[in-house]
């Protein structure tokens, strides 16, 4: 195999025990959005999945090593106190491995780059922002040279350059997000024996600029919100309803709705195929407290809405 996609161990801590926190919904589908590009681009990659298979970091070094590909992209979720554990873990890789290019991706890599390029050399490159194309052009270069490239150039990629200094130059955002592939879903069975939710991811991005969130300046854009079309979207649901008798959806979008009434005339598109499908399926989704309207919502609610989580923040106007 020449590219592995790893989800890493993330160890229990029961003093910081908020997924929310730890690990945020909108990253879920990351590692199953690359693997479809690289797959589209015939580039096969394998998903190990430690974090669903509750492996320890000992188990994971130990089924790595088993292995022996060119390309180890890990998606890094920041761990509190118990994050260096995963360098260890990769530079155990690294020492097994010598040739092989560690690349990590996702929220904390993409703030923290500069930094963990200077503390851990067996970290070779980190992906800053959107991942999808960022991956496909470094697998590209990598699966095509006879040894480890030289001076790496992509946009999006974080590298040290030659005199030991980070490099990076900033990739744009997609702008069309129905040209992506739906994501590759690996281990359906164990998601629901788990009682997981089949994440859907219908827009990347928020129309606001809480000075507090991570989400807009992840995707270094200029039109912060980009939804996937109702039609879109529906053929997903549709095809995971209908080929893998998946009921039960949750919208890993940081904002389910765009601004003002387009974003609301999407969702009631949305709701309408449903509906005019008689699809039986029960779905969630996180918005913000302004985008709540009755129309809009009961719509929702008759295509199988039951969950909605509301950031209030402050009932205090001042501190808003």
């Amino acid at each position: 195999m020449s590219v592995i996609l790893l989800e890493h161990p993330r160890p229990k801590n029961f003093k910081r025990f908020e997924a929310v926190v730890n690990a945020p919904l909108s990253a879920c589908l990351f590692t199953g959005y690359i693997a479809s590009v690289l797959q589209e681009n015939n580039i096969a990659p394998e998903i190990i999945n430690a974090h669903l298979y509750d492996w320890s970091i000992e188990q994971t070094v130990t089924h790595l090593s088993k292995k022996s590909p060119r390309v180890l992209c890990v998606h890094a979720v920041y761990l509190w106190e118990m994050t260096e554990s995963i360098f260890e873990m990769l530079s155990a890789v690294k020492s097994n491995f010598p040739s092989i290019h560690i690349n990590l991706y996702g929220y904390y890599p993409t703030f923290a780059y500069n930094r963990i390029l200077a503390d851990f050399p067996a970290i070779d490159s980190i992906t800053v922002g959107e991942p999808e194309l960022t991956t496909l052009d470094l697998a590209r270069l990598i699966l095509s040279s006879k040894g480890m490239p030289g001076e790496i150039n992509i946009p999006g990629l974080a590298v040290r350059g030659e005199n030991g200094k980070v490099v990076f130059q900033p990739r744009p955002p997609m702008k069309d997000l129905d040209n992506l592939p739906f994501p590759v879903r690996t281990n359906v069975d164990l998601y629901k024996k788990k009682g997981i939710a089949v994440y859907i991811q219908g827009s990347r991005g928020c129309y606001n600029h809480c000075t507090f969130c991570y989400l807009n300046p992840f995707y270094i854009q200029a039109t912060p919100w980009r939804g996937r079309s109702a039609k879109n979207i529906f053929e997903e649901i549709y095809q995971l309803h209908t080929k893998h008798d998946m009921v039960n959806f949750y919208f890993s979008d940081a904002n389910f709705f765009g601004a003002g009434k387009l974003g609301k005339d999407r969702a009631i598109t949305l709701a309408e195929l449903i509906l005019t499908d008689n699809l039986e399926i029960r779905f969630g989704f996180e918005c913000r407290a302004n985008d709540i309207d009755e129309y809009t919502l009961s719509k929702l609610v008759m295509a199988g809405l039951n969950n909605v989580f509301l950031g209030l923040e402050s009932g205090d106007p001042a501190s808003l």
